[in-house]
């Protein structure tokens, strides 16, 4: 019992160390029309905004987000969506939409390797 309880610290002092560690493991530009839908690589010269499609690893899961290079009335012009794959960041969840107020919102805000905060929206986990 004693070995158990022992072992079961040693692995939450672990996880615990690393919880908010994120891994990019992919990372896609995306180009956007009005309609926040895709457009082809031809289209690319009229595409509305811009955004990037990441896949992120944490505890185990594959979490995949995106990050708008340019979000409408966004108080945080230092913000950007600059994180590299093979990289680890240090992430923490968002608040929910409209409960405490603070915006910008996201699922989840990182900081990058120059210290700007980076907003992702997540649209999957496995």
């Amino acid at each position: 019992m004693l070995r158990a309880f022992v072992t079961f610290a040693i692995l939450l002092a672990l996880t615990a160390c690393n919880r908010d560690q994120y891994r990019v493991v992919e990372r896609e530009p995306r180009y956007l029309d009005k309609h926040g839908l895709p457009v082809s690589s031809l289209q690319a010269q009229s595409f509305d905004h811009a955004g990037v499609h990441y896949v992120l690893k944490h505890g185990g899961h594959k979490i995949y987000a995106d990050c708008e290079i340019v979000i409408l009335h966004n108080p945080d012009e230092l913000s950007s969506c600059e994180l590299q794959p093979l990289r680890e960041y240090e992430c923490v969840l968002g608040t929910a939409h409209g409960v405490t107020g603070r915006i910008p919102y996201s699922d989840l805000t990182c900081k990058n390797d120059d210290g700007q905060n980076v907003y992702l929206f997540v649209t999957k986990e496995e």
